[in-house]
């Protein structure tokens, strides 16, 4: 039987519990156990409405404001209202004006992360969107 001490690590007692496939580690021993759905692909919890997939509880939640309609999330200076609370972050460097994602190449500032790694294309040339062969 295991006393769970095995999974400590000297100086990381605030999360003692390390996904052994990843460099995920965790503060509780059900969120490790949640995490590894990840890894196994597994969807215990779906939408009664649409059939959805999810491998947690949590975005399965989230999920379910599309159907009801909830958006529980309001920008105090607009008013708008988001389902996800990423999005309400996301929408208020609106009204800061904040750009928080620098390039590292040339440090051009980007309101959001995907504008940042779309522009990074520019300077590595890589083209992630394939031309159709003319022929």
């Amino acid at each position: 039987c295991s006393s769970g001490l095995d999974s400590l690590v000297p100086g990381d007692e605030d999360k003692p519990y390390k996904c052994q496939l990843c460099r995920s580690s965790f503060r509780y021993k059900g969120n490790l156990a949640s995490h590894r759905t990840v890894h196994t692909g597994e969807k215990p919890y779906h939408c009664s409405i649409c059939g959805a997939r999810f491998n947690r509880p949590a975005n399965l939640k989230t999920h379910s404001r599309i159907h009801s309609g909830e958006k529980p999330y309001k920008c105090e200076t607009c008013g708008s209202r988001f389902v996800q609370v990423a999005h309400l972050r996301a929408h208020v460097l609106i009204h800061t004006g904040e750009k928080p994602y620098p390039c590292p190449t040339c440090g051009t500032r980007f309101r959001h992360l995907q504008t940042l790694k779309s522009h990074v294309r520019i300077h590595t040339g890589e083209k992630p969107y394939h031309e159709p062969v003319t022929s």
